[in-house]
């Protein structure tokens, strides 16, 4: 096996890519370009820095994501909207009326368009948004993504005939020759770099996740790795959403979906009911399973072994 085909099963592995004919073609036809890109010597001496220095270097993440060509979309489909608008939003408007806070994480958010996106309709669907605050956080593996995504621009290609028109006319901004999202829609969201095969530690009890067209490009053994994590990160009235048809990551059963094929997912009750939830009515204190976890710590390569 050559140096480049080590690199790629390396890369594939790490940032938690399935291995298919899809990812191998886009690899094969972008390695060449990548010593160019990240201004190194060769594809040898980026591997054994990434093996010596491993997290640690510059190269990291840049490198994971170079195979990954993922852009994201403004919108829901309206069948989401229609179901998220009924009794999934107004049990979350119950539950946080006293805080007046919704928390929402966009995983594998790409440049930033469904972070934004969501942030326009909660702002266009909650009575009296003004009272309520929005902690949005846009994660992606890129960190180009993630410089692209905080400059809170969008081009004339996404301001398409669907873009609804009251969110152009309360959310958009036409400055010179760029087209940004107000200062209202910006404030309220945050991006950083995460890669999905690493902890999240760093991600809060969410009222709604976003994690739309990540999952089917994720092998099995990291969906389980993420599935597992996810849920120390909900309670029995989130919301996960995917693309419609989608599936949720983790062991099957424990996420319910709101309806057939909708992509729209709850806690299974039948499975988790609420009482094993009620640590996270209690601020940030946590039940202590150390060997738990540290379980839910590791890659997902180690994870399996253990």
């Amino acid at each position: 096996m050559s140096t480049e085909d080590k690199f790629i099963d390396w890369v594939r592995e790490r940032s938690g890519q399935r291995a298919v004919p899809s990812f191998y073609r886009v690899a094969e036809a972008k390695i060449e370009k990548l010593v160019e890109d990240l201004a190194q010597n060769d594809i040898l001496s980026i591997y054994e820095e990434l093996q010596e220095e491993g997290k640690s270097s510059e190269l990291w993440l840049p490198v994971l994501a170079y195979f990954q060509d993922r852009t994201s979309t403004l919108k829901l489909s309206d069948e989401q909207y229609t179901l998220l608008g009924e009794r999934p939003l107004a049990r979350l408007l119950k539950r946080n009326e006293v805080s007046k806070t919704l928390t929402i994480w966009c995983a594998g958010s790409g440049t930033g368009a469904e972070a934004y996106g969501i942030a326009m309709y909660l702002k266009s669907n909650i009575d009296h948004p003004e009272r309520w605050t929005l902690k949005i956080l846009g994660t992606d593996i890129c960190p180009d993504n993630i410089q692209r995504a905080r400059e809170g621009e969008i081009s004339e290609e996404q301001m398409t005939e669907e873009f609804p028109e009251p969110w152009k006319e309360q959310f958009i901004e036409n400055q010179d020759e760029t087209i940004r999202f107000s200062d209202e829609i910006r404030e309220c969201i945050e991006f950083n770099t995460l890669n999905l095969c690493d902890s999240l530690s760093s991600i809060p009890i969410c009222d709604i996740v976003l994690m739309r067209h990540v999952v089917p490009e994720l092998s099995d053994d990291v969906q389980l790795h993420l599935g597992a994590q996810l849920l120390n990160h909900l309670h029995p009235d989130s919301i996960l959403i995917v693309e419609p048809e989608g599936n949720s990551p983790g062991e099957p059963g424990l996420l319910k979906a709101v309806k057939d094929k909708s992509g729209l997912f709850q806690l299974n009750r039948q499975i988790l009911p609420p009482e094993l939830f009620k640590r996270y009515e209690l601020g940030d204190e946590r039940e202590n399973d150390d060997e738990r976890e540290e379980l839910l710590d590791l890659d997902p390569l180690e994870a399996r072994e253990r």
